[in-house]
């Protein structure tokens, strides 16, 4: 495995853990009728979605430099949209608990995405580092 997958695994990994510690720990306090069975399977779903885009594109742009814009745009176009669907349907088939679910969605989405986008830029500059010796 490249050294960028690998810091991204386990910086993402560290930060699904944290969520999971969140979710198990704090939430209960706030609402203590929630099922957190659905909330860890999101963690997890989103933390694995969020390494395989990262890799995407990743690859993508190691393959032709100027791939890394249509990539980046259909893979966060594609994840939002996707996103919203899951929301949606589990706000209609579990009334009285989405307005929690959406909270802690969105909390695991800008959290991974904002990873995903410092560990871009932290690759890339890389690059540029080791492209320029």
């Amino acid at each position: 495995m490249k050294p960028h997958l690998r810091s991204f695994l386990l910086s993402s990994g560290l930060l699904s853990l944290l969520h999971s510690l969140w979710i198990t720990f704090l939430l209960p306090r706030v609402s203590s009728t929630f099922s957190f069975t659905h909330l860890q399977l999101t963690n997890i779903g989103i933390w694995l979605l969020t390494f395989l885009i990262f890799s995407y594109i990743c690859r993508a742009a190691e393959k032709k430099a100027s791939g890394f814009v249509p990539a980046f745009m259909a893979t966060s176009a594609g994840k939002l949209f996707g996103y919203l669907i899951v929301m949606l349907v589990y706000c209609f088939t579990h009334k009285p608990y989405a307005v929690t679910y959406a909270m802690v969605f969105l909390v695991f989405y800008f959290t991974y995405t904002g990873l995903e986008i410092f560990s871009l830029v932290r690759h890339f500059d890389e690059l540029k580092k080791s492209q320029h010796s």
